[in-house]
């Protein structure tokens, strides 16, 4: 897979999304039909959302998000996988978590603009606010 050089080197994928795609072995009653990702940074977010464990002052495990575990993997080899699973059938749509950090909508430009570039799929970014031109870009990339 041909990738951007904005891309993050890694990213973090949702448990049940990383057995789905192969990254981790395990098994589960119900696999999702969604690839959930999540963007990766040293340290943590910038916000500080009181019920979040990736805010800035939570003491929580950076890996965890609404109670899921989120390993980290490259990210080029997460995007491999999933557009793979697309292709074969076993994933419909992709969604983006990000944190707040400087370089997220960089981040998610790219990762949107190289999905798209491989395959066709839904993708969903849940964000912190953007700017209404940041939003077109986004959607001009190929984010619903």
């Amino acid at each position: 897979m041909t990738t951007s050089n904005d891309l993050p080197r890694k990213i973090r994928v949702s448990l049940g999304s990383a057995i789905v795609l192969g990254l981790l072995d395990g098994k589960i009653d119900a696999a999702p039909t969604t690839v959930y990702l999540m963007t990766l940074r040293k340290g943590k977010c910038v916000a500080n959302c009181g019920f979040c464990p990736q805010a800035r002052e939570s003491h929580g495990r950076a890996d965890m998000l609404s109670r899921v575990s989120w390993p980290a993997f490259p990210t080029e080899k997460a995007l491999d996988r999933t557009a793979k699973a697309v292709e074969n059938g076993r994933i419909k749509r992709v969604c983006i978590q990000a944190l707040s950090y400087p370089e997220v909508f960089t981040h998610l430009l790219a990762l949107v603009k190289t999905i798209n570039q491989h395959v066709k799929v839904p993708i969903s970014i849940s964000c912190q606010p953007l700017k209404s031109e940041n939003i077109r870009r986004l959607a001009e990339a190929g984010a619903e």
